[in-house]
């Protein structure tokens, strides 16, 4: 019984496979209450999935995500400062489950879904120097989020593309979709 369920985990472990990327585009933040959003330029996030492969076209694992996002709001007379900058700061940690088919040998297609914490801050720096002065606001909160993309693979490098719609539960954000390029290396 212990030799089977050595020699299970050494196939399922050898039929792992890994994928490490980065994707780069634009957060839309959306406010509670609110008809407009804010748009974060250069969203950028780094993330790593498991792939363990059901079929020869389908493969399943877990992905985790770090992104993050800034937009400078404008200048403002900081409270015991003087002049200083005003920025929207987005951070977020995700924890996925992926479904990735591929339909024909360069083309995958892939979705999921996961559980996410994020902080968004205002944060205020000297004009001067940029040096940070300090966060005027701090939210943080647990969310929820589902994504689909694809990419073209050729030999490990992967290019595509991605949206995501993440809700979040804090008092003034209501959720962050994204929009992203996706740049990546399966081995």
């Amino acid at each position: 019984m212990v030799k089977r369920l050595i020699s299970v985990l050494c196939i399922a472990g050898v039929s792992f496979g890994w994928e490490v990327g980065i994707k780069i585009g634009n957060a839309d933040v959306d406010w509670k209450g609110a008809e407009g959003r804010t748009t974060l330029h250069g969203f950028v996030s780094l993330y790593l999935d498991g792939n363990y492969p059901l079929s020869p076209l389908v493969s399943v694992g877990p992905s985790g995500e770090i992104g993050f996002g800034r937009r400078a709001i404008g200048e403002f007379s900081c409270p015991g400062w003087g002049p200083c900058r005003l920025d929207l700061t987005y951070t977020t940690f995700e924890l996925n489950g992926k479904v990735k088919v591929r339909f024909v040998p360069a083309l995958e297609v892939y979705g999921g879904a996961g559980i996410s914490y994020s902080r968004f801050g205002i944060d205020a720096y000297d004009i001067p120097t940029g040096v940070s002065i300090g966060t005027i606001t701090d939210e943080r909160g647990a969310g929820f989020q589902a994504f689909g993309g694809f990419q073209f693979r050729v030999r490990g490098v992967g290019i595509g593309g991605e949206y995501k719609v993440k809700r979040v539960d804090t008092e003034s954000i209501e959720g962050v979709d994204t929009i992203t390029f996706v740049l990546s290396y399966a081995f």
